[in-house]
């Protein structure tokens, strides 16, 4: 697992062009990267306070919030084990927790969890190919948990933009914007 974890911080070492934007011809992601996945220090976000005491899940609870924003989701699927904390720390969208009703969702968050792959792969998988508007997914550990790489591959092939970062993945799934594969340094 760690062998893996580091192979892919190298890769990532040697894809640093788009870290800052550089070499983005889509405005859509450019705009994404300059004032969401990159925005860490400016003021155009209030975030809600947060409980998480680790300083990775506060993190990931900003990026989520941010991104939540940006897409202007208004239904959110999540799964995994800091799920609570996701709906606990910001509460200003609706969530929805059942597999059964993904389909009323447009942003998916996945965190580590104990679901059948198979069944959960398949149960995105149609949600992904269901919906023509514009949906996203949010995928952490995507090259630590297996089950989570598995997901991500799987998915990745379906996406029209992927923004693989080292420690979480987001895929979008839009046919009006230019498809494009974004690898980002944390």
């Amino acid at each position: 697992m760690n062998r893996r974890y580091y192979k892919e911080r190298i890769k990532h070492a040697f894809r640093f062009r788009t870290k800052r934007g550089y070499g983005v011809h889509s405005p859509f992601m450019f705009n994404l990267i300059m004032t969401v996945l990159r925005d860490k220090k400016s003021n155009l976000y209030t975030y809600p306070n947060f409980s998480a005491r680790k300083r990775a899940d506060r993190k990931l609870l900003r990026l989520s919030y941010r991104l939540m924003l940006h897409l202007k989701m208004e239904k959110v699927f999540i799964l995994g084990n800091r799920g609570d904390m996701l709906m606990q720390s910001i509460p200003a969208f609706e969530y929805e927790t059942s597999l059964e009703n993904i389909k009323s969702c447009n942003y998916v968050w996945l965190d580590n969890n104990n679901i059948d792959e198979r069944e959960l792969l398949q149960t995105l998988q149609l949600w992904a190919r269901g919906i023509n508007e514009h949906h996203s997914i949010l995928i952490t550990n995507i090259h630590k948990s297996p089950q989570q790489r598995t997901i991500w591959q799987a998915l990745s092939r379906e996406a029209k933009v992927k923004v693989e970062m080292m420690w979480c993945g987001i895929l979008i799934f839009d046919e009006k914007l230019q498809p494009g594969s974004y690898h980002l340094l944390p």
